[in-house]
């Protein structure tokens, strides 16, 4: 992290300041539970070697803050890092320098815009994920024994918002595995389970319908086609 200085604050007043900041202390006992040392850092471009570009860590970490602080937008997270600059520091991105400012740089420069937020979110290597949470669990196993004996999961799908999950449009071979929507090229053609009334005889009656989003439930029955996203959220719970 570099810390910089201006006419205001000092370098020594500065780590003061990010010592005593209540936010900046939450969010650094945060990011100390994961193992940093698997992201990778930029690599440096051999025209410009004296520019170095934001480290990959300061932008996981900022999309962390994201889903922490429940932000929507890669805008609110930009307006949310303008108004905290130690945080911005904290999160380690590097600073734009400016000594006649109040804490040594110009936020508004340092901080990536909106755009370039969500673009860095877009191709964020799913490979450096998997690494910071296989790393958290192995630390977690070391210091609780018998941790991860059992897994409980959960699984939310996410359904494509291609034209052939809207049942209001007219679609030729809509459920044609071989013929891939044009609106999203990754995703796959999948069987969703959903039920309505259990009978008599235990058997389910349902009506079949096609979503454009559901959760998968206890109580689901018989089958509703539906193209979904590869990508999917899992949540863990480890005993």
């Amino acid at each position: 992290m570099i810390i910089p200085n201006s006419t205001t604050f000092d370098q020594s007043t500065m780590r003061k300041l990010l010592e005593h900041d209540p936010l900046v202390q939450s969010y650094r006992a945060f990011f100390a539970l994961f193992d940093w040392s698997v992201v990778p850092e930029p690599a440096v471009e051999p025209s410009e070697p004296g520019k170095r570009p934001h480290p990959q860590s300061a932008y996981v970490k900022a999309f962390l803050l994201k889903i922490e602080e429940g932000f929507d937008s890669c805008t609110q997270l930009r307006g949310f890092l303008l108004s905290h600059p130690l945080l911005v520091l904290a999160l380690g991105f590097r600073p734009k320098l400016n000594r006649d400012l109040p804490y040594g740089f110009d936020v508004a420069k340092t901080v990536p815009t909106a755009r370039w937020l969500r673009k860095q979110q877009e191709v964020l290597q799913q490979c450096v994920l998997q690494a910071l949470l296989a790393a958290t669990v192995r630390d977690l196993r070391e210091e609780i024994p018998g941790l991860g004996e059992v897994v409980a999961f959960d699984v939310t799908h996410i359904y494509a918002f291609v034209k052939e999950n809207n049942p209001r449009a007219y679609v030729k071979d809509r459920y044609d595995k071989d013929h891939q929507p044009r609106g999203d090229r990754d995703c796959k053609l999948g069987v969703k389970k959903s039920t309505n009334k259990e009978q008599s005889d235990g058997s389910c009656e349902g009506s079949q319908r096609i979503p454009l989003g559901l959760r998968l439930g206890r109580s689901q029955c018989h089958h509703c086609r539906v193209w979904g996203c590869g990508a999917r959220r899992v949540y863990l719970a480890l005993q």
